[in-house]
């Protein structure tokens, strides 16, 4: 894996790592997810299928803030947050095993 790849997971790992999973604003979970999209897009040298399953966890985000955009909210419900943790744990899994043992650096920003 490039080097340029592996910090794009890094940068995947670190932001799923800040993300609140108690939050309940739309606009957390908006940025988190065009910042995840944005970042698998870039990648150079990934498994194809790999990268379905990253982009099915992420619609399920998308999803989720898809219809309560779609109500008018501008909150997650309870089921909207059990929803969206459960898949931003899918999501750090398949980051996880995509980086090397050991890569717990933490990159400047």
């Amino acid at each position: 894996m490039s080097e340029y790849d592996l910090r794009q997971l890094r940068l995947m790992r670190d932001a799923l790592q800040r993300y609140d999973r108690s939050n309940t604003f739309l606009d957390k979970l908006s940025h988190l997810l065009a910042h995840l999209e944005a970042l698998v897009h870039v990648l150079e040298l990934v498994d194809e299928h790999w990268k379905s399953r990253f982009l099915g966890k992420l619609g399920v985000l998308d999803e989720v803030y898809a219809v309560a955009v779609d109500k008018g909210r501008t909150t997650l419900t309870a089921d909207d947050v059990q929803l969206v943790s459960r898949a931003l744990e899918e999501i750090e899994k398949l980051v996880s095993e995509r980086l090397p043992p050991g890569n717990d650096d933490q990159l400047d920003h």
